[in-house]
């Protein structure tokens, strides 16, 4: 039994990709195509070590590693780690072998001298674990989702959830009609490879921009698809327009009977809204038709991967140091964790994730303030919206960090700000979530902001965590109502009736959804100052719509406030025989769908409204639109109904919070009654009928949009408040100690 390091597997591919036939999780990671292709890219200060184990002659196993120094202490992971994201990663070795090739690497691993180990993507169950020598720690990284496949492709999608179904069979019908067609790249034509990438890097390229890592690594990631392409392990699927012209394209790679899905892109043109899930649909398909017996999505547990799946594989991380050198490392890295944790234990088991901070105070500038920014928002809204804008525009003199329970939303809202910091707090429920409010309080204590900053969603938002807030000395704390949907109990009313007298600023978005604050919960009269929602002012892209059909749209999330149920029994009440061409498209999501899904199969108004999900720049898709509807039972100031505005496009609203601020006079906008199909249905109908005066509203509400609601007035606005509360005293004293104790006896 011997071993050999080698940079590239050249002569011992056939032999290496044997073995790796009889794994029983086969990995296109360990394929020969795809280690020489990564091994022939690596950066500088990178190299392959390829451990091939022998018996004599013959080639019974091995482990691709990429080697690397940190502080002169050599440092081992797996071949390919980095960007590309490697997974199912193990040691590759013929089944009745498995142990001699394991104690053969685990000698080399463990010879004399100081190295650490750091292999992420490694299957659950690995043999690795066992082979990996040193002191250290194994832990799970993440999840790859998978689908067993059925006997057919219907089989296959009627087990997909309710949202996923409709997306495919209404696109897939809607794409028809307008001719696209699916088609497969011949994996043999070099020709038709080269096409296929630079279609995806195209197309990639216009969906994800700089925000891609994948892009990043694409020099290795084309020479292995071309290899692989080659021996027909890659395949590309596509959907052409009726001109040909790729809209989607996805790359899969097919080993043992798994396809494996590993990179996508398409079109974000609002007419091929729904086509990555078509195309996918048809992957799938062409995989069952195949004999395939499953359909990996490789690694990352991202909401629309687990829509494809139904269950999950583990992903392992092993980190372990041989030596002194290799220990210490480990132990550095450990200590870093355990540093983390004990962070999270005092807060409440909370999350940090810390980005570096930019902050410019020159001579004689204003003081640098530390702003902790709360939501406590499950998805994203209009005031995630209103959020986004204030947080990018604000001075870098203030140093943001976003503090929520939600992932996604902080996430979003810290992509904003470059240079803020993310804190992931245990979500604070109801009054039970006692550890996450205290966990809440420690954090501020160790944080120590000038400034805490709620962003309400609706009225009992946030509730307990101004109360931890208002506890803490010396910290300013300012409340924004981004909507007049009123509490949820009395013993909510009770809280902010007591608790809103103490905020240091306490905003409104419009003067009439400051008063409905007012009154709900009431406070004083003109105790909600009002600084009125904004938009940040952008260059539209051009229209390139042609055809005659109007488009009516709205943007909202699927909840019963927003009134969308009204929107669709309106279409319903509309005689399109006496109207052009027209089609409903509403923009969102939520747990409504199903309901609306089911109302408008009732109603038969299939054939005009879609609902078309949540897309990455609505803003974009709106140019494309001729009436922008808002059907809301309840609103703040919407900033949907600005954002049509700006868009140049003519807006219809109902009379609910501060839209007849915005909408203040016939020229700008119509105002239709809450809650009422009937004349929602007459002001669309006018519209829908009527090219001239849909140009004429949307002129006047452009103008009035940038005159009245640009971002700028709203970010000084708000820098105004935060440096008129510091500059006073707080005017509580110990008045938010006692009124957290007394709340805490309920």
């Amino acid at each position: 039994m011997s071993h050999r390091i080698v940079q590239g597997l050249e002569g011992n591919a056939v032999a290496w990709d044997a073995l790796v036939d009889q794994m029983e999780l086969p990995s296109p990671f360990l394929r020969s195509w795809w280690l020489d292709a990564v091994a022939a890219s690596l950066p500088a200060g990178v190299e392959a070590q390829i451990v091939l184990v022998l018996d004599g002659a013959e080639l019974i196993g091995g482990l691709a590693l990429q080697r690397t120094t940190v502080r002169g202490v050599e440092v081992l992971s797996l071949l390919g780690s980095g960007p590309l994201e490697p997974d199912h990663l193990d040691v590759v070795a013929a089944p009745d072998r498995r142990a001699e090739v394991g104690a053969a690497l685990r000698s080399w691993m463990g010879r004399p001298g100081s190295r650490m180990f750091d292999l992420r993507g490694v299957a659950g169950g690995s043999t690795l674990v066992d082979v990996v020598p040193g002191w250290g720690e194994v832990t799970e990284q993440e999840v790859a989702p998978f689908v067993p496949l059925p006997a057919s492709p219907e089989e296959y999608l009627a087990a997909r959830g309710g949202r996923t179904r409709s997306t495919v069979k209404r696109t897939a019908k809607r794409l028809a009609a307008a001719g696209v067609e699916f088609r497969e790249i011949d994996s043999a034509d070099p020709v038709a490879v080269e096409g296929a990438l630079e279609t995806l890097a195209g197309l990639h390229d216009g969906r994800w921009g700089d925000a891609s890592g994948f892009l990043a690594a694409w020099t290795p990631f084309s020479a292995a698809v071309r290899a692989g392409a080659a021996v027909g392990e890659v395949r590309f699927g596509e959907l052409v327009d009726s001109s040909g012209t790729p809209i989607a394209i996805e790359v899969d790679f097919v080993i043992g009977g798994r396809t494996s899905f590993y990179q996508a892109g398409r079109l974000t043109d609002h007419d091929f809204r729904g086509s990555g899930s078509v195309l996918r649909y048809r992957i799938i398909s062409a995989a069952i038709e195949r004999g395939d017996h499953e359909f990996d999505l490789l690694r990352g547990g991202e909401n629309y991967k687990a829509e494809w799946a139904s269950t999950q594989r583990a992903l392992l991380r092993i980190r372990r140091g041989v030596g002194p050198l290799g220990k210490a490392l480990v132990g550095v890295a450990r200590a870093n964790v355990a540093l983390q944790d004990r962070r999270e234990r005092r807060a409440a088991a909370h999350t940090r994730e810390d980005r570096p901070l930019e902050v410019v105070a020159g001579d004689g500038a204003a003081p640098t303030r530390r702003l902790a920014f709360y939501t406590d928002a499950a998805q994203i809204g209009g005031a995630e919206t209103v959020a986004t804008t204030l947080l990018k525009g604000l001075n870098p003199r203030f140093e943001v960090t976003v503090i929520g329970a939600h992932r996604d939303v902080v996430n979003h809202l810290v992509a904003s700000r470059p240079g803020a910091s993310a804190v992931i707090t245990a979500p604070i429920d109801d009054r039970s979530d006692v550890a996450a409010m205290w966990g809440l309080r420690r954090l501020l204590g160790d944080l120590r902001p000038d400034i805490f900053h709620a962003n309400l969603s609706e009225g009992s938002s946030c509730q307990y965590a101004l109360l931890m807030a208002l506890s803490v000395p010396n910290l300013r704390v300012v409340a924004t109502e981004n909507s007049p949907l009123g509490v949820h109990s009395e013993l909510s009313r009770a809280i902010k009736r007591r608790s809103a007298p103490l905020f240091d600023a306490h905003i409104g978005v419009g003067r009439e959804a400051a008063r409905l604050v007012e009154a709900d919960t009431g406070l004083r009269p003109g105790s909600v100052e009002v600084i009125p929602n904004a938009i940040a002012v952008i260059d539209h892209p051009p229209r390139t719509r042609t055809d005659s059909t109007v488009r009516v749209v709205a943007v909202s999330r699927f909840d019963p406030v927003k009134g969308l149920d009204v929107l669709i029994d309106a279409v319903g009440h509309l005689d399109r025989s006496s109207l052009p061409a027209f089609e409903v498209v509403i923009y969102g999501d939520g747990p409504e769908r199903a309901s609306l899904e089911a109302q408008i199969e009732r109603l038969g108004v299939g054939d005009l409204v879609t609902l078309a999900g949540w897309i990455d720049d609505v803003r974009a898709a709106l140019v494309e639109c001729d009436l922008f509807v808002l059907p809301s039972r309840l609103e703040g100031l919407p900033m949907s109904l600005l954002e049509a505005m700006h868009a140049s496009v003519a807006v219809i609203a109902t009379d609910v919070g501060s839209v007849r601020e915005v909408l203040d006079s016939d020229d700008v906008g119509i105002v239709v009654e809450s809650g009422a199909a009937e004349p929602l249905a007459a002001a669309m109908a006018e519209l829908i009928a009527d090219p001239q005066r849909r140009a004429s509203l949307a002129r006047t509400g452009h103008e009035v949009a940038l005159r009245r609601y640009s971002a700028d007035s709203n970010i000084a606005a708000y820098e105004a408040v935060y440096d008129r509360v510091m500059a006073a005293p707080t005017k509580r004293g110990t008045a938010g100690r006692n009124l957290l104790q007394r709340f805490r006896r309920h």
